[in-house]
């Protein structure tokens, strides 16, 4: 997964695309309502990675990887993990948020309702994060005070809490940490270190973590899809190198420090965000969650 390209990774640019959607393809309520992403990913270079063609008109935003049937569990999946994700933050109340391999993530952003009070460190990597800042200038969309960018390629390494408590993070208060679509792409060691890291904060510190699960706990009738998307994935140079049981990953997460740990699953999502609607909307099978807070 790592790059040193300066564009975005090609799915950074399918999740902001999925998240937009949900507003231009679905009936309200909506869940969610996110139309950055797909500001920043409507230019060439972004949908080069994917092998999407550009177009003026927008019209490349109706093709079936963004818009087709297959897609719709993936953009549930998106749009729920980020509304969970929001919700989680403002339950806590806490007041700094680090999003760890942040991609094109519009929290700070959109949310200018937070603006006074909440601080924002995106950890990404270089060179797609300079791409990012480069693309929120030429749209003129202004950074709030509140967002610090952290260059850090979390994989190769590099310490993301140190670079990020040099950009101004407060060790001695809580935090909330948002880590959503990143485990599958880094090893164990590199996930492991996530946690462990993420420990050593203030007590209150929780931590959403996204994981993708192995095949059998993926819906029978996504199965074959899903394995299409990650060997589409594998040539754009985004392969899936980890996936763990749910019963795994908690342990990683109360190995790494955290002591208390929830699992939230696709069906938990599709139950809290979707239900009720007539147009069955849902979660995607392959990714689940953990809760970890530090007690």
């Amino acid at each position: 997964m790592a790059t040193t390209q300066e564009r975005p990774d090609p799915t950074a640019v399918l999740v902001a695309v999925w998240r937009a959607q949900h507003v231009r393809l679905d009936a309200p309520p909506h869940v969610l309502v996110d139309d950055v992403g797909i500001q920043l990913a409507d230019t060439p270079d972004a949908l080069e990675g994917l092998g999407v063609p550009h177009d003026a008109d927008g019209a490349w935003r109706d093709l079936p990887v963004f818009a087709g049937a297959a897609s719709r569990s993936y953009r549930g999946l998106m749009i729920a993990r980020a509304r969970m994700t929001e919700d989680l933050l403002l339950e806590t109340g806490l007041e700094q948020l680090v999003i760890l391999g942040a991609g094109l993530d519009s929290t700070a952003i959109r949310r200018t309702d937070l603006a006074g009070r909440l601080a924002v460190f995106e950890v990404e990597q270089p060179g797609p994060q300079r791409w990012k800042q480069r693309r929120l200038a030429e749209l003129g969309i202004a950074v709030p005070p509140g967002l610090r960018f952290v260059p850090v390629d979390v994989e190769s390494g590099e310490d993301w809490l140190d670079a990020t408590l040099a950009a101004g993070l407060d060790p001695a208060r809580p935090v909330f940490l948002a880590t959503l679509g990143l485990t599958q792409y880094i090893g164990l060691a590199a996930t492991m270190s996530l946690f462990e890291r993420a420990a050593t904060l203030a007590r209150g510190t929780t931590m959403v973590m996204s994981f993708g699960v192995p095949d059998d706990l993926v819906d029978a009738a996504e199965l074959d899809h899903f394995r299409s998307v990650l060997a589409v994935f594998e040539r754009r140079g985004c392969p899936w190198v980890a996936r763990y049981l749910p019963t795994e990953f908690t342990a990683l997460a109360t190995v790494g420090g955290f002591g208390e740990v929830d699992v939230v699953t696709p069906e938990d999502l599709t139950t809290r965000y979707f239900g009720g609607r007539d147009d069955g909307l849902r979660s995607h099978s392959a990714e689940y969650f953990v809760v970890a807070r530090l007690t």
